[in-house]
């Protein structure tokens, strides 16, 4: 609980999204990624971190992709990448005991209310003027396998990227719940939630040079649920871990994986309420 600490009040200045645009793009806001040609920006409160947000790794998992696990994204499009993208879906939660700086009980830790199936994006902030060579952070977040989204406004590393200059921060979003973990009989697979989770690193192995990275120098720090699916890849690809480095704040693979499905007692979240609605087996994510 330390880690997780230690990472929340890093991030305790966070500002609101979306962000305003700055009134001109220094050179370095415009990036070319396998996904397609970004355009970033910059927030004049944090005049040295330009930040690209919204970036698609994957193509939408709609439709015919919808139970598949996550393909990448290539493309040559143009990609205005000023805001961060919907969390995946999930019933929003709620905690009245939680503290809220605006009050009442939808508290900063938990996403914004802004959901959508093509939300498999991810958020990158890297120092201005741009630099090469510097170290990765690639951030999950927790929920219990079932909620969050990168909109959180706890998971806003602008301030602290001001203050050090001396690293770059990638916030990732991925399906949970029974989007992620359907545990239907006819699919071949089960873990899409952290195939997405597996997807995300390649795609910053693959591209983050572009910001100012070293994909050598790579580590994914995980929360809660988010530190126990960085373990399970730690597990997974012994042979081939992408990152150098692992962080695990609050749990790691070797947590009952039961005793993270749910805290909300209601039922009312969309796994467990489909699970109580017709007598399945509540899904649990399972590396294989």
């Amino acid at each position: 609980m330390q880690a997780f600490t230690i990472f929340m009040s890093i991030l305790a200045t966070a500002t609101s999204y979306p962000y305003v645009e700055a009134n001109t793009n220094p050179p370095g806001l415009e990036v070319t990624t396998d996904s397609g040609v970004l355009t970033g920006i910059i927030d004049p409160s944090a005049p040295h971190v330009r930040h690209f947000l919204g970036i698609p790794y994957a193509l939408p998992p709609t439709e015919a992709r919808r139970w598949l696990p996550p393909t990448k994204k290539f493309s040559g499009e143009s990609i205005l990448a000023t805001s961060i993208g919907p969390a995946c879906p999930q019933q929003l939660l709620r905690d009245a005991e939680v503290y809220s700086v605006d009050g009442g009980n939808m508290t900063e830790f938990f996403p914004l209310e802004t959901l959508s199936e093509d939300c498999l994006t991810l958020n990158v902030w890297t120092p201005e003027p741009p630099r090469s060579g510097l170290p990765v952070i690639i951030f999950f977040f927790g929920g219990h396998f079932i909620q969050g989204g990168t909109n959180s406004r706890f998971f806003d590393p602008q301030s602290w990227l001001e203050r050090t200059q001396e690293h770059i921060v990638i916030t990732v979003n991925f399906r949970s719940n029974i989007f992620g973990f359907p545990m239907a009989p006819g699919l071949d697979e089960q873990n899409l939630g952290l195939l997405d989770q597996r997807l995300a690193p390649e795609w910053v192995r693959d591209n983050i040079d572009s910001f100012g990275g070293d994909p050598a120098k790579m580590t994914l720090w995980g929360e809660s649920s988010g530190a126990i699916a960085t373990d399970f890849l730690n597990f997974a690809y012994p042979s081939d871990p992408i990152v150098g480095g692992m962080i695990l704040a609050s749990n790691n693979a070797l947590f009952p994986i039961e005793a993270s499905v749910s805290f909300d007692t209601a039922q009312t979240q969309r796994t467990a309420g489909l699970a109580t609605e017709t007598s399945i087996t509540i899904p649990l994510p399972v590396v294989v």
